[in-house]
């Protein structure tokens, strides 16, 4: 019994640490193109690491997660952002770049369930990324890594 319950504890201890680890090393640096720097470190993004919201008195971390997006979900959601008025030409230029059969990695950033809108970040190559910001609609960022 007691063995059952270590591998229990284990598991969890573990999945808690993939949660909470930045796992996209690819990622990690400052990004610009956005209203602010974008920190990106083993953490995560920074700015959301230790981000806490006030749900009615009550405090909630935010949860960070790795996400796989297929490229023909990302296309689709840009499609539908410059159908609704977003016709940057860097936008139109990161589309270009997302091949449709390949799988991208992303982080999300969730908020608790008494916010609404969500953070994501998805890195297209070495030094272009997405910056992603829904509530509810999507709005984003092409940013680039120096």
């Amino acid at each position: 019994m007691f063995k059952k319950l270590m591998l229990v504890f284990l598991a969890l201890l573990i999945s808690g640490a993939v949660n909470a680890t930045n796992l996209i090393k690819e990622s990690y640096g400052n990004w610009y193109g956005y209203e602010e720097a974008v920190s990106i470190s083993k953490q995560g993004l920074d700015k959301y690491a230790q981000a806490v919201v006030d749900c009615g008195g009550v405090k909630h971390k935010m949860s960070q997660n790795i996400a796989i997006y297929s490229g023909s979900e990302l296309i689709a959601r840009i499609e539908e952002a410059i159908e609704f008025g977003d016709d940057s030409k860097s936008l139109k230029a990161a589309k270009l770049m997302i091949h449709p059969d390949k799988k991208y990695q992303a982080i999300e950033i969730l908020p608790p369930e008494c916010a609404d809108g969500s953070v994501t970040f998805v890195q297209l190559n070495a030094n272009t990324g997405l910056y992603i910001e829904t509530a509810p609609d999507d709005v984003f960022y092409v940013i680039k890594k120096k």
